[in-house]
């Protein structure tokens, strides 16, 4: 004998009762379409919705399928009689391209409706454009050239004029000073003898 899963049996016993009674589920999601409103390009929008079975069976989601650049995931494949499901819903636009309008498709054993349309629309937008912020520069003093050439010529006539000033007080240099000695006469010093020679 081969054991199977309780959740097995008694999602057969349901189907089987359903089959037997005439009970059937019923899938109920509202809105039919979402309005995401403007979404900027390149960001992720999100929603939620509430997936309902208002039938008198359990309801078997089998699949769960979003094109054109959007997602959807359902958070139970089986939702009792009575019960609800949370639908997450997802856009994500590439451009700034305006309105788009996407598609979901809900698949389930709903015998009246076993393929659920759900539409999604919106406007991809651009976002703000955020200023570039520039490092401030150090502020450099303009001074003109003409004042410059004027401040160095009157600077130029100051210093000369001093210079001819100070150049008459100059003083010169000293005379050089002879290496030879002159001679000294002693004051004591005997004079010669005058010798005078007469002729014989």
């Amino acid at each position: 004998m081969i054991k199977m899963p309780n959740k097995f049996l008694i999602t057969v016993c349901c189907v089987t009762w359903a089959w037997i009674s005439g009970a059937s589920p019923v899938l109920t999601l509202r809105p039919s379409t979402v309005d995401f409103g403007d979404v900027i390009a390149g960001s992720t929008s999100v929603t939620n919705l509430a997936v309902a079975n208002t039938g008198d069976a359990p309801l078997h989601v089998s699949r769960v399928r979003a094109c054109c650049g959007a997602t959807a995931s359902l958070s139970s494949a089986t939702i009792p009689p009575g019960g609800e499901a949370s639908l997450t819903l997802s856009v994500r636009p590439l451009a700034p391209n305006g309105a788009f309008k996407k598609n979901v498709f809900v698949h389930s054993d709903d015998p009246e409706r076993p393929v659920f349309q759900l539409t999604l629309t919106g406007a991809a937008v651009a976002g703000a454009s955020v200023p570039e912020v520039s490092e401030p520069q150090p502020s450099v003093p303009v001074v003109s050239a003409s004042r410059d050439l004027s401040a160095l010529t009157l600077t130029t006539i100051l210093l000369a004029g001093l210079g001819l000033l100070i150049l008459p007080w100059r003083p010169s240099a000293p005379e050089p000073v002879s290496a030879t000695p002159e001679p000294v006469v002693p004051t004591n010093a005997v004079p010669a003898p005058v010798v005078t020679r007469t002729n014989a």
